[in-house]
């Protein structure tokens, strides 16, 4: 059949359009897409039925409980149970024991996920010392309360079991004295070994029950529980400051506490053992450690050794003093001096001639602060031999020897009316120190720059001058064996320095 012009351009036309379908659907080329929109995170709203436990916000000291209520307005953060991804928070919707809270997550937990709720409002540091009432009282600034939930999520709500909020921090209400009267403390310190909690500005009022405070003495604090720890307090007064401490403490979260703390005054390096010194009954304590001075090339700085057994012994500083007063090295320090008169430099000097250190005793507590001195060889004497300790006078008694503590051996002296064991090498020496006793170590003798006996002997300045030769002075001599509270020697030795300040 003969086609006609028309009949070929149809043709044609289907052949383009077959042409067209056949690329569009080669497996060669990718259709074309639209990028898609990332998906807006889905919100929920989050209804939780809560109440609070003891020791929470809005507290009140009644009994021996602490009763708690929310606050309307109060926000809880809502967590993980491992605390990685955080979903939102909810309001307290009103007042009471007992509150709704609400609100909207920003994200979705799954169905019976274990949920954690945080309400955490902890600054320890900013309470006053009160437990309501006041901007800073505990009720305001220190709250730390968790409880864990099961989620039940149904559309874009989601409903939990009850929440039972745990506080995770006890309260303690300290009544401080000194024994004979209140201390009303401007600032308290109160350190379990780990944490320290000072509470640096509490102000008249918190003892002013006129106005709504604890009454004298009494502070409450807020704090992390604990186990078995050593608690130690410092109370700061406008002219003194005290000091506590107990060992093997426990404060359990969630709990209260009242406790009645006898403090000792307190002086920074001051240990707390008391020691009668003459007949007229002037009593004494030890600085913490041998004096020690540290020149940094230009300067001296003066302080007491950390511990009561350290000691510098045969290194640089006590192997580097010059003649003049000062040492061959930078930022070394001395513990050896020979005795301090006005023509030494408190006996950081080198000679060996003992005409070199004539002149008046100048005392090594000057450097340190008022209060702090030397004994005088009469009252070394009184306290290791006169006084009566442990029904007794002497060794065994007043002082035991030949015993080391820290792996230093040296002298151990017991403080007035202490009745405890006698110390002996590996005994646990801090409730020893604890109980007040001192430790003496036998940190050996300098000659000029040469130091020997370290761990052998151990001698130690009085601030008394020899009777009749020019060039020597008292000291207390250790030997392993024996003690020679009123021994002399030449000045020129350079040898330890042991500090007390008079106590009451």
């Amino acid at each position: 059949m003969r086609k006609t012009l028309k009949d070929i351009r149809m043709l044609a036309s289907l052949l383009l359009a077959g042409a067209a379908l056949l690329s569009c659907s080669s497996d060669d080329e990718t259709p074309a897409s639209t990028p898609e929109t990332p998906e807006t995170p889905k919100t929920c709203t989050m209804t939780v039925q809560a109440t609070k436990g003891a020791d929470t916000r809005a507290l009140s000291d009644a009994g021996t409980t602490l009763t708690s209520t929310w606050t309307v307005g109060d926000v809880v953060t809502v967590l993980s149970s491992d605390e990685a991804t955080t979903y939102g928070t909810l309001t307290a919707q009103s007042s009471g024991e007992s509150t709704t809270l609400y609100g909207t997550l920003t994200s979705t937990p799954s169905n019976n996920q274990q949920l954690l709720l945080k309400y955490l409002s902890a600054s320890y540091g900013a309470q006053d010392g009160t437990l309501t009432g006041t901007d800073n009282s505990i009720d305001k600034v220190c709250d730390y309360s968790t409880a864990t939930v099961t989620a039940t999520v149904d559309g874009d709500h989601v409903t939990t079991t009850d929440a039972n909020f745990a506080n995770q921090q006890a309260i303690v209400k300290f009544t401080l004295s000194d024994g004979t009267s209140a201390i009303n403390a401007t600032a308290l310190t109160v350190s379990d070994g780990t944490n320290n909690i000072t509470l640096s500005n509490i102000p008249a009022d918190t003892y002013d029950t006129t106005k709504g405070g604890n009454g004298d003495g009494v502070l409450y604090v807020a704090l992390p529980g604990f186990s078995g720890q050593t608690v130690s307090l410092i109370a700061a007064t406008s002219n003194k400051n005290y000091r506590y401490s107990k060992e093997n403490v426990t404060f359990t979260n969630s709990n209260f506490y009242r406790i009645a703390v006898t403090m000792n005054e307190y002086v920074p390096g001051l240990l707390d053992g008391k020691f009668t010194v003459d007949d007229s009954g002037t009593k004494v304590s030890f600085s913490q450690g041998n004096l020690q001075a540290t020149y940094n090339g230009l300067a001296w700085t003066w302080a007491f050794a950390t511990n009561q057994w350290d000691y510098i012994g045969n290194k640089a500083g006590n192997t580097s003093i010059n003649g003049d007063g000062t040492v061959s090295a930078n930022n070394v320090t001395v513990d050896l001096f020979g005795w301090s008169t006005n023509a030494t430099t408190f006996g950081i000097y080198s000679s060996t001639s003992n005409g070199d250190y004539s002149g008046d005793f100048v005392d090594w507590g000057t450097n340190i602060g008022s209060g702090w001195r030397t004994l005088t060889s009469a009252e070394w004497k009184y306290l290791l031999e006169t006084r009566t300790v442990n029904g007794g006078t002497g060794s065994g008694k007043s002082y035991t020897l030949g015993q080391s503590v820290g792996g230093t051996p040296g002298l151990v002296i017991y403080p007035d009316g202490y009745s405890g064991s006698v110390y002996t090498t590996g005994s646990n020496w801090s409730t020893f120190e604890a109980d007040g006793c001192v430790f003496l170590p036998a940190a050996g003798n300098r000659s000029g720059a040469t130091v020997q006996n370290i761990g052998t002997r151990g001698f130690y300045w009085s601030s008394t001058p020899h009777t009749s030769e020019a060039g020597y002075a008292y000291r207390v001599r250790i030997l392993p064996d024996a003690l020679y509270s009123q021994g002399d020697g030449q000045r020129m030795y350079g040898i330890s320095v042991r500090l007390v300040r008079e106590v009451e």
